[in-house]
């Protein structure tokens, strides 16, 4: 155990529903190999220790933390509990959306990945997904407006233009 872990730990000792220390032990622990699994009672903890409505970037951090310890259907139940709390949280709806791609449920990845989409404007890889998740959907006129977003967006910068001619000779 390093120093600053043992220090996070008496804070806790003292003051367990500390969420400054919660969320950097939560972090540490969650950075170190083969401890995933405490780092999510962690940042379970870290979310309960908060007032529900500042709780949504927490959420995503929890469902983070579950993603990496391999727990995907629990992620999925806190990323829609962190889009319903804060459902401004374009992160927690790109999340969710891979999520429920992985999972095969694609109608609700095409809802979340949208819905990200349309939180960041700016952000390109929801607008991928979604084109993905629209194709294999049979929805071709819909993926190929996300694709032309994605080169606007895109524009000036070699490799999305490269990734976005790849992608619709592969629909071709």
């Amino acid at each position: 155990m390093s120093d600053r872990e043992a220090e996070l730990r008496e804070r806790l000792a003292a003051r367990p529903a500390d969420p400054d220390a919660l969320r950097e032990l939560a972090a540490w622990v969650g950075a170190q190999r083969g401890r995933k699994a405490e780092a999510v009672e962690l940042w379970r903890r870290y979310v309960a220790s908060l007032e529900p409505g500042a709780r949504g970037d927490a959420l995503l951090a929890l469902a983070r933390a579950q993603v990496e310890a391999r727990q995907s259907a629990d992620a999925a139940e806190t990323l829609r509990r962190c889009v319903a709390e804060a459902p401004g949280n374009a992160a927690g709806f790109d999340l969710l959306g891979e999520l429920l791609r992985g999972s095969g449920d694609l109608e609700g990845a095409v809802e979340a990945l949208r819905r990200a989409s349309e939180l960041d404007p700016s952000a390109i890889r929801p607008r991928l997904a979604l084109a993905s998740c629209l194709d294999t959907l049979g929805r071709s006129g819909e993926a190929a407006q996300e694709l032309a977003a994605v080169r606007e967006l895109g524009a000036g910068n070699p490799a999305v233009n490269a990734l976005v001619m790849e992608l619709m000779q592969r629909r071709e």
